[in-house]
């Protein structure tokens, strides 16, 4: 707990952490309050913290709250630990306004869309244990904390078992997603919603609609992230990306279509993906590195020349009765001029 309340934690992670201690205990309390040990059926939970989709249209916070609910010491533990340094972290990068509101957007459209998966599957099916089943956790913050990653820091390394094992930030999310997909049987299917709709909120709110700084000389911003090393399918298997591709490409028109999301011009997509590329510090590709190149070449050229001026300024003798004027820099000799009689 002294780690928790560490001033140098920022006010916004301090918070999110805090309300996870918080809520789970609270959440914990009302359980125990609530439970009939003479009950012969499952007991639904209570449904001021978390979403039960039957009976959440009561508490519409609950949308928030049930992300920072965990039912078991070390989802508990877990949580606290990803929301203290994935958040210390992001919120430097960011800002505390830009980090609380990444946190809502990745805790509330999950648990919309799950809400209304629930409902439409119960008024397909009749099956009304979904509607009763308690929709909370944290798994979508976890995935949209390792899209942030990639976007940051996607060539880094996680080096695990002494080394044998290394990791690339840029595939984590993929096998982040591909483990809760696979233990969905044995852990919790709601918790694969949650995991697989975060990542796609995180995604596509850095992707179109947060505001990133791309010039830091300026200081002037865009609406998104452009870069072809952000696109989707960047995030899986090389085997499965033109799958993805082709995908996400027709829902993209779709969004663009219907004024969900303003298309990239190819301006902006160069821009942002040279810019990408400097920042993790890659060769630049194409028209950008022919200009670098460019750029080197006048300016040693102009070294020389420079150079080779002073050089003969140097070693020129003055004439005998006469007054020399010195150089100006970077331009040619003046002239010997003779003194009269």
């Amino acid at each position: 707990m002294p780690r928790l309340l560490n001033l140098s934690v920022p006010p916004t992670t301090r918070l999110a952490v805090g309300g996870v201690f918080v809520f789970s205990f609270l959440h914990a309390f009302l359980r125990y309050r609530s439970y009939d040990p003479s009950a012969k059926e499952a007991q639904t939970e209570p449904s001021i913290l978390v979403m039960v989709p039957a009976l959440s249209y009561f508490f519409p916070w609950v949308f928030l709250t049930a992300t920072f609910v965990e039912t078991n010491i070390i989802t508990l533990l877990l949580t606290a630990v990803v929301l203290l340094n994935g958040g210390r972290y992001l919120e430097r990068a960011w800002s505390s306004r830009e980090l609380a509101r990444f946190l809502a957007i990745v805790s509330v459209v999950p648990n919309i869309v799950a809400f209304f998966i629930c409902v439409f599957t119960y008024a397909i099916t009749g099956y009304s244990n979904l509607i009763y089943a308690a929709i909370r956790g944290s798994t979508s913050i976890q995935s949209a904390f390792l899209v942030c990653f990639v976007q940051l820091v996607p060539e880094h390394s996680i080096n695990l078992f002494k080394g044998t094992l290394h990791l690339r930030v840029k595939r984590l999310p993929a096998i982040y997603l591909l483990v809760i997909t696979i233990l969905a049987p044995f852990y919790n299917f709601l918790a694969v919603i949650q995991a697989w709709t975060g990542f796609l909120a995180a995604w596509m709110y850095l992707r179109f609609y947060k505001t990133n700084v791309i010039d830091l000389t300026t200081g002037t911003g865009m609406k998104g992230d452009a870069s072809e090393t952000f696109a989707l399918a960047y995030f899986f298997p090389e085997p499965i990306q033109s799958i993805v591709a082709a995908i996400s490409i027709s829902v993209f028109n779709f969004f663009c279509a219907i004024k969900v999301v303003a298309p990239f011009s190819a301006a902006e997509v160069e821009r942002q993906t040279q810019q990408r590329s400097a920042m993790h510090g890659r060769a630049a590709p194409g028209g950008a590195r022919a200009e670098a190149e460019r750029r080197r070449a006048l300016a040693l050229k102009a070294l020389d020349m420079r150079l080779a001026s002073s050089n003969r300024s140097a070693h020129l003798p003055p004439a005998q009765d006469s007054i020399v004027i010195p150089a100006a820099v970077d331009s040619e000799p003046s002239p010997v001029t003779k003194a009269s009689d």
